[in-house]
């Protein structure tokens, strides 16, 4: 969701760009340092029937108290757009995604791309909680103390209606690339895993995997964390 904002003290586009690369300083040094993130937890997610007809093990992760269900980021942009204003990026990052891709061979020619299918917001969960997380970045929208710095918005749906977040959702949606599971850790008598709790691949020897796709779920992080860790 963008929004074009005004800001009181009038702001030279070109001059703070050149200003920031000369010498680090100005604008630009804490427009893009002031990026606002929140994790929000919401137990109306907890009451929703396409909750209720999770796995077992899924609802007893997001019940946890320190699983958030839904991650919110407010940035400000400058651009030589809107040289007297600033933009206002309103962005929601799904926490507990359900949908399930697929990730299967080109061709037996090792060097050739696999194809990956990601299967965006195939799952009733996915598409109900985005709603709802979209439904709050433009309630942020009418809070008094910023509604009154927004002159108009720029991307945005065209009412708080399922039918119209939906489709801004279809036009705008993009991924913050966190795909993982394809390879997934667990106990040696679970059918569904692939690796084992020491990386090593099931039924074969010398071959361990370690990176993101290992993990039984999408983490609820920034998964380069988890990446560091591993």
């Amino acid at each position: 969701v963008l929004a074009k904002a005004w800001i009181p003290t009038e702001v030279n586009i070109k001059s703070a760009r050149q200003q920031f690369l000369k010498d680090g300083t100005g604008p630009f040094a804490y427009i893009n340092s002031c990026i606002a993130m929140g994790y929000i937890r919401d137990d109306s997610y907890l009451q929703l029937n396409e909750f209720v007809h999770l796995p077992a093990e899924e609802k007893r992760h997001m019940r946890r108290d320190t699983v958030p269900h839904a991650e919110i980021v407010f940035a400000p942009l400058a651009t030589p757009w809107f040289p007297e204003s600033f933009l206002l990026s309103l962005q929601n990052v799904i926490m507990n995604p359900q949908s399930s891709g697929t990730v299967k061979l080109a061709s037996s020619n090792p060097a050739d791309s696999p194809i990956c299918d990601p299967a965006f917001l195939t799952h009733s969960f996915d598409r109900v909680t985005i709603i709802k997380d979209i439904r709050r970045l433009l309630s942020f929208t009418k809070v008094p103390g910023i509604a009154k710095l927004i002159d108009k918005p720029i991307i945005a749906p065209k009412s708080d209606s399922d039918e119209d977040i939906m489709e801004f959702i279809k036009q705008t949606a993009n991924t913050t690339w966190h795909m993982c599971c394809t390879v997934k850790m667990g106990k040696v008598d679970d059918s569904t895993t692939c690796v084992d709790s020491d990386f090593k691949i099931k039924g074969m020897k010398k071959i361990r995997v370690v990176d993101l796709s290992v993990t039984p779920f999408v983490p609820n992080c920034h998964t380069v964390s988890i990446a560091y860790w591993l």
